[in-house]
């Protein structure tokens, strides 16, 4: 069951830095500003991290056309990414991209201490909810990250 806590303000972010597969650099908040980001980490080995990315995959599906938002998962798993790429071809997640945070760095520079964790941020790069546990990702498009998607994208 997951703990949602949504922030009537707006939180910064931290300046954290994840590894994209597609190009084996670096991705930054700042480099999302101007879009709704979903910022979920998590790991191969973590049971409710693994029930959930099918879901994720439906949503990112949802959003694929919406320039306005940007789903990254990213992987807490210490081996890199031929673990997630094996993952990901084992369950199917061709609507996901692949990010990795190499010595959970970034995990530790936001404080977190639970997977799955789940940060929304609005299109200035702040947190507006935070999801702590196994998310409602997708039911029919009317989900908990549905929502609050939805809200941020709303917002001014």
């Amino acid at each position: 069951m997951a703990d949602t806590v949504r922030f009537s303000t707006p939180k910064p972010v931290a300046a954290i830095s994840v590894q994209k597969a597609e190009t084996h650099g670096p991705d930054t908040p700042e480099s999302w500003r101007g879009k709704v980001v979903v910022l979920h980490f998590w790991a191969t080995w973590c049971t409710p991290c693994v029930e959930e990315m099918p879901d994720m995959n439906r949503l990112a599906k949802r959003y694929a056309g919406n320039r306005d938002v940007l789903i990254v998962p990213v992987s807490q798993d210490m081996t890199g990414f031929l673990t997630i790429k094996t993952f990901y071809r084992r369950h199917e997640l061709s609507a996901l991209p692949m990010y990795w945070d190499e010595k959970a760095a970034a995990f530790k520079a936001l404080g977190l201490n639970a997977l799955p964790t789940t940060l929304i941020l609005d299109r200035d790069g702040r947190v507006t909810a935070q999801i702590r546990g196994q998310a409602d990702w997708d039911e029919n498009g009317e989900g908990e990250i549905a929502t609050l998607i939805e809200e941020a994208l709303g917002q001014p």
